[in-house]
């Protein structure tokens, strides 16, 4: 599983959950002017012949979509490999500082840019040490409200609703979370993936950029984002909801708060003991410093404004303040 690349093209420079990150592949994060002290090098290497079978070496992660394996990741002494079935791999250096993209042409590999600043980042991220979320994430004030949820159980579309309220983005996607000393959090993307019938929240953005991504999303980018650690105020579960007709938040005990951060992880099917006792750890603390809320929201779209008032009122600081009265 070695690199096999050659010299590095070095189009674009971007700061991504706390990593300095240089790479020949265009992503969504916000870009970076200096050069120096780059913590990971991004190349794109040979095609893969094909990515039908997952690779060989020791299984450390992998997930099931529908019965049949979507992601596989793998180690050995050469380093890692995370494979896409259908998209191509990604091979990651023993130390952790390169990242080698490898296409299967026959397969979706338009997709590999969206699985890098998605997963790939998230699994490099978590070998590093850190715990990931998945999340999106705004801040008011310089204070950070994390959205955890899987794919499309709705904490883009609502944190693209409270950025229209006058929220930053910090990040969509891929949440990086630290109990101590003091919570924080720190994201990366300059944008949002809403599906299609959310897409209208855009015309709420003023000034905000659209374009269609390969996998059939519309990615917004609002004028205002956050880069960098911002301390982290609360975190909000939304459940969606076509038969309610009001906002109706639950606090949750650290005991149910910490059941739905794991339930929540960005990279899926950890067979790392030694990552699931660190990020057990590092979510049970979280739990018990950060207030939790599960909120059940009327679903739309449209978005009724009392709706969207409720759920500004929750997430504005003092967080779930809305709540308490």
């Amino acid at each position: 599983m070695s690199s096999g690349s050659g010299a590095t093209t070095e189009r674009f420079r971007y700061h991504a959950a706390g990593l300095l990150i240089r790479t020949d592949v265009e992503l969504s994060f916000p870009t970076a002017d200096e050069d120096v002290g780059v913590d990971v090098d991004v190349r794109r290497g040979p095609d893969l012949g094909c990515a039908a079978d997952p690779p060989l070496g020791e299984v450390v992660a992998a997930h099931d979509l529908t019965g049949e394996w979507w992601y596989v990741a793998v180690s050995d002494d050469d380093g890692y490999v995370i494979r896409f079935r259908g998209c191509g791999e990604f091979w990651i250096s023993p130390a952790l500082d390169v990242i080698e993209l490898r296409a299967d042409p026959a397969g979706r590999p338009e997709l590999l840019p969206i699985l890098l600043a998605g997963t790939v980042l998230s699994f490099l991220l978590t070998l590093r040490g850190q715990t990931v979320l998945h999340a999106s994430g705004v801040a008011f004030d310089g204070q950070a409200v994390a959205l955890i949820g899987h794919s499309g159980h709705g904490k883009s579309t609502i944190a693209a609703l409270l950025c229209s309220r006058g929220a930053d983005l910090v990040t969509d996607d891929v949440l990086v979370v630290d109990p101590e000393p003091r919570p924080t959090c720190v994201g990366g993307s300059t944008e949002f993936r809403l599906r299609e019938r959310s897409a209208s929240i855009a015309e709420q953005l003023p000034d905000a950029t659209v374009r269609l991504t390969a996998d059939g999303r519309h990615a917004i980018r609002p004028n205002r984002s956050t880069v960098g650690r911002v301390p982290l105020r609360g975190i909000i579960v939304p459940r969606r909801s076509r038969s309610a007709t009001l906002v109706e938040p639950r606090v949750l005990r650290p005991t149910q708060a910490l059941y739905a951060m794991l339930a929540c992880p960005r990279v899926h099917g950890w067979r790392d003991h030694a990552v699931i006792t660190r990020d057990f750890s590092t979510l049970s603390k979280l739990s018990n410093t950060v207030p939790v809320i599960e909120v059940t929201v009327p679903w739309g779209p449209p978005f009724r404004d009392d709706v969207v008032d409720q759920l500004l009122a929750f997430a504005r600081p003092p967080f779930g303040a809305a709540e308490q009265q």
